[in-house]
């Protein structure tokens, strides 16, 4: 990333990030940190600073309806139900700066596309839904 300082982690975030199974692998880990340190500005990391709060537990996302039991949801099924998320928290808006895009990094047109591709509705047709 090309720092110039080296950034210092506030007590406590060590301990919880290293308690998290991190199923995205080093990948996953890399990504949270990376947005971590952009938004942190220059100060101390808090656990807040890698997209978790302290009452919040550090758990892996849910990987399709049956997760619990071992199986794991095809690819398709996993983006759709992260989409899905994502468009439950921002309340139906894909775009803007409470949008889904905003809330996956993404582009919006690129989401939007990525929803055509794996028939999620959006816009008016979302209301539609059933």
């Amino acid at each position: 990333m090309g720092l110039v300082d080296i950034p210092t982690l506030a007590p406590g975030a060590i301990d919880r990030l290293t308690s998290y199974s991190w199923p995205g692998n080093v990948r996953e880990l890399q990504n949270v940190v990376e947005r971590a340190l952009i938004l942190s500005g220059g100060k101390p990391l808090m656990f807040e600073d890698f997209g978790r709060s302290e009452k919040q537990p550090l758990e892996p996302a849910s990987y399709g309806a049956n997760a619990s039991r071992g199986e794991i949801a095809s690819f398709d099924q996993a983006m759709t139900n992260y989409i899905n998320k994502a468009l439950e928290i921002a309340q139906g808006h894909v775009q803007g700066e409470r949008g889904a895009a905003k809330l996956l990094g993404m582009n919006p047109s690129t989401l939007r596309t990525k929803m055509r591709k794996l028939k999620i509705p959006f816009g008016k047709n979302r209301c539609k839904r059933g």
